[in-house]
C-alpha cells in the first residue's frame, strides 16, 4: 500500500524577491525576444495561479530591446504565464515543464543584462508564473522568468513537492524483561494480575494484530543466573525477526516465566543492536523495550558487573544512545508506578533511543508508562502505529513553525501536541511532522488519501506573522488557575499556586527551598524561542545563591537553558544537561543594579539557534553560544527563594 503526501510551501504574500529565487524551471524554458528595439513597455498581465493538475501554456513575446551598446530602456514585460500543475499536462507543470512567457527584449549590442517574462531561456518554475516581468533591460532571453511570485506549482524550495510516504512492514525487536519482580502486581493495583501476565496478554493482542505490518522478533532478558553473572545475558535471540511472525512470538513468550535475577537492561540492549545490525532487509528497524525498573547490571557479554543503580542506569541510557546513533531507534515502555529516580531513568532511555512520548508539557514522561493491560495495550498501539507511515520529512524547517497546518484528503488534522489524536512535529527539531491516532488510520487507510502541509511565512518573507515576534503563548493567570503548567513538587515539595496580587493574580512559589524549583509549561518541539516573564520578590534571598529564573528549551528536568536574576543584580545564562548545571555566562559588573524588595522584573531569555541572549527589563544584558538542545518547552522558578510571576510571554525571537 502507497499513500502520495503533497507537502505545500505556500507563501502568503507575492514578493518580487522570490521570484528570482523561485523562477527557473524545473523542465525546458521559454523562447529567447526578439532583439529588434523598442521603447519601454508596460508592465505584463497578473499570471495564472499554480494549478494541480494540467499546466497552461505560457506567455506571449515582449516588446522591443536597447539600441546598440545604450542604455537599457526594456520591452513590454511578457504576459501572464499559464497555469503550473503537479503532474505532467498541458506545456507546463513540474513533470513537463511549460513554455514560459517570451522574453521582456533582447539584450542590444553591450546592453545590460535584462529580466524577461515569466518565462525567459531558463523557464518558470512549470509555468505557474505570477505577474508579468517588467520590461528587460536587456538581456539573454529574460534568463530565469522573472515575472511574478511562484504560484502553487514550482520548485521544492517554493511550490509543491510529493513523495510516496510507503506502508511498507517495519522489522521490530521485542527486548523484554522476565525478571523476578514481573511476578509481582503493580504496586498500585495489588489485586490485579501480575505484570508478566499483563505484558504477555498486551502483546499476543499487539503482535497479532499487527502481523501483516510489523515484522516482529523477541530478545528476553536476564537468562539464568544469579544476580549480574555472565550467564544471563547471552547472544541468543528468541525469536529472529521475521514477516507474519506473531505465532512464533506468542509461543515464545508463553514459554518463558518471569524468574530472572537482576536487570542487565543495558547488556541486552547491546546484542539487540549487534543483532538487528545483520538483518539485511531494507525496511525500518526498531527496538521495544519493556520492563518494570530501573537497570542494575552493566557491561557487556561475558562481562558483567554490579556497579550500582546509578552507574548501571547510565550504562543502559549509553547502549541505548548507540543504537540511536547507528540508526536503531528504541521505545521504551516502563510496567509500574515508578519512582522519581526511576521515573528519571526511564525518561533518559526513552530520550536517547530517539521515540519519546510526546506531550505538550516538558515534564510528561517520555517513556510509555502503563499498569494496566488496558494501558499496555494502549501504548502498544500508539508505538505500532508511529512505526508504521506516518512519519512525514520535511524538505525544510518551516519559516514559521506556529503557523503550519496539515490536512489528509482535504480535511484539517488538528495539532495535537500530546500525540495522541492529530499531528505535531517530532521532538527535536521541526524537521519532521507526524500525524497519530485516527487521522494516522486514515492516511493508511486508502493509498487515494494525500497529506497536505502548508507553510505560513515568516514576517520579513512577504507572509503574514510567523516571523520574529510570533506569540506562541501567554498567560497572565488572570483567569485564576495554572491551566497547562505542570510542576516538579513531588521532587523538591515546591508549594506553586495562583493568588491575588493587589487588583490582578499572580503565580507564585512560597516555599523557600534550597534548591531549583520549577513549574513548567509549553511544547517540547518548540525551536527557537523568547521565554519572557515578570518576577518580583516580597523578600530578597538572604543568599547570594536566591535567584528567580526562567527556562528555555526545557527537556525534562535534567536538560535545559536557564537565566538567573540576582538580588546583586547578577543576570547569568546557565545549562543543565544530564541533570548537572553549569554557569554559561554572567552580565558585566557595571551593568549591575542591586535589586528592590516588592519591585517588578522582567526576565527573558532567547534561544535562536545557537545563540542565547538573556534580558532584563527589555534590555540584552549578556549572550553567549551552546549546541546542546535544538527544543523544549518553558519554565519559571526559583532557587533558595521564594518569588512570584506574572504575564508570561513565548515568542519568537
Amino acid at each position: 500500500m502507497e499513500t502520495r503526501v503533497c507537502i505545500r510551501l505556500s507563501m502568503l504574500s507575492l514578493l518580487p524577491l522570490l521570484a528570482a529565487a523561485c523562477g527557473s524551471g524545473a523542465s525546458k524554458g521559454g523562447h529567447a525576444g526578439s532583439a529588434a528595439a523598442g521603447t519601454a513597455g508596460a508592465r505584463g498581465g497578473a499570471g495564472g495561479s499554480g494549478g494541480v493538475s494540467a499546466g497552461g501554456t505560457g506567455g506571449s513575446s515582449g516588446g522591443g530591446a536597447i539600441g546598440a551598446g545604450g542604455v537599457p530602456t526594456g520591452g513590454t514585460g511578457g504576459s501572464a504565464g499559464g497555469t503550473g500543475g503537479i503532474s505532467a499536462g498541458g506545456t507546463g507543470g513540474v513533470s513537463a515543464g511549460g513554455t514560459g512567457g517570451s522574453a521582456g527584449g533582447a539584450s542590444g549590442a553591450g546592453g545590460m543584462s535584462g529580466r524577461g517574462g515569466t518565462g525567459g531561456s531558463a523557464g518558470g518554475s512549470g509555468g505557474s508564473g505570477g505577474s508579468g516581468g517588467s520590461g528587460g533591460s536587456g538581456g539573454s532571453g529574460g534568463s530565469s522568468g522573472a515575472g511574478g511570485a511562484v504560484g502553487a506549482g514550482g520548485t521544492n524550495s517554493c511550490g509543491v513537492q510529493t513523495f510516496t510516504a510507503a506502508g511498507a512492514p517495519a522489522d521490530v525487536l521485542i527486548v523484554l524483561d522476565r525478571s523476578a519482580s514481573m511476578a509481582e502486581p503493580p504496586a498500585s493495583h495489588p489485586t490485579d494480575p501480575t505484570k508478566w501476565a499483563q505484558a504477555v496478554a498486551a502483546l499476543n493482542q499487539v503482535v497479532g494484530a499487527t502481523n501483516a505490518g510489523v515484522s516482529w522478533g523477541l530478545k528476553s532478558f536476564p537468562e539464568d543466573g544469579a544476580e549480574c553473572a555472565n550467564s544471563t545475558v547471552t547472544t541468543r535471540i528468541d525469536v529472529p525477526v521475521a514477516a507474519t511472525n506473531a505465532s512464533a512470538i506468542n509461543t515464545a513468550i508463553a514459554s518463558l516465566a518471569p524468574t530472572g535475577n537482576g536487570t542487565p537492561t543495558g547488556a541486552a540492549i547491546d546484542v539487540a543492536r549487534s543483532y538487528v545490525q545483520t538483518l539485511t532487509d531494507a525496511k525500518p528497524r526498531y527496538l521495544l523495550l519493556v520492563t518494570d525498573g530501573i537497570p542494575g547490571c552493566a557491561g557487556t557479554v561475558g562481562d558483567l558487573t554490579k556497579p550500582g543503580t546509578a552507574m548501571s542506569a547510565a550504562y543502559a541510557v549509553k547502549e541505548i544512545a548507540a543504537a540511536a546513533s547507528a540508526g536503531l531507534h528504541t521505545f521504551v515502555i516502563g510496567i509500574e508506578d515508578q519512582s522519581a529516580s526511576a521515573v528519571d531513568t526511564l525518561n533518559q532511555m526513552a530520550m536517547a533511543g530517539g521515540e519519546p512520548r510526546l506531550g505538550a508539557n516538558p515534564l510528561t514522561t517520555r517513556f510509555y508508562q502503563a499498569v494496566t493491560t488496558s494501558e499496555l495495550v494502549a501504548a502498544l498501539q500508539t508505538i505500532t502505529g508511529n512505526i508504521v507511515s506516518c512519519r512525514f520529512p520535511l524538505s525544510s524547517v518551516p519559516p514559521a513553525p506556529a503557523n503550519v497546518t496539515v490536512s489528509v484528503g482535504g480535511t484539517q488534522i488538528p495539532r495535537d501536541t500530546a500525540g495522541a489524536n492529530g499531528w505535531d512535529y517530532s521532538i527535536g527539531g521541526n524537521s519532521e511532522i507526524r500525524v497519530y491516532g485516527s487521522w494516522c488510520d486514515t492516511i493508511r487507510a486508502s493509498a487515494a488519501n494525500s497529506v497536505q502541509i502548508v507553510y505560513g511565512c515568516a514576517s520579513g518573507a512577504g507572509g503574514a506573522g510567523g516571523g520574529a515576534g510570533t506569540l506562541l503563548m501567554s498567560d497572565d493567570f488572570e483567569a485564576g488557575n495554572a491551566n497547562g503548567w505542570m510542576t516538579d513538587s513531588a521532587t523538591t515539595n515546591g508549594v506553586w499556586a495562583v493568588v491575588s496580587d493587589g487588583a490582578n493574580h499572580v503565580y507564585q512559589q512560597s516555599a523557600d527551598i534550597n534548591t531549583r524549583v520549577w513549574s513548567v509549561a509549553g511544547v517540547v518541539g518548540w525551536t527557537d524561542q523568547r521565554v519572557e516573564a515578570r518576577v518580583k520578590f516580597a523578600t530578597l534571598p538572604a543568599t547570594t545563591l536566591g535567584a528567580g529564573m526562567v527556562a528555555a528549551r526545557f527537556q525534562d528536568l535534567s536538560n535545559y537553558y536557564f537565566v538567573r536574576l540576582v538580588p546583586d543584580g547578577r543576570v547569568t545564562i546557565n545549562i543543565r544537561n544530564a541533570g548537572s548545571a553549569s554557569e554559561l555566562a554572567v552580565n558585566g559588573v557595571a551593568g549591575r543594579t542591586p535589586l528592590t524588595a516588592g519591585t517588578w522584573y522582567t526576565l527573558a531569555l532567547a534561544a535562536r539557534g545557537t545563540t542565547l541572549t538573556a534580558y532584563l527589563d527589555g534590555a540584552a544584558v549578556v549572550t553567549t553560544t551552546d549546541t546542546s538542545f535544538a527544543s523544549g518547552g518553558i519554565g519559571v522558578g526559583t532557587d533558595h527563594c521564594t518569588a512570584s510571576f506574572d504575564d508570561v510571554k513565548v515568542t519568537l525571537p
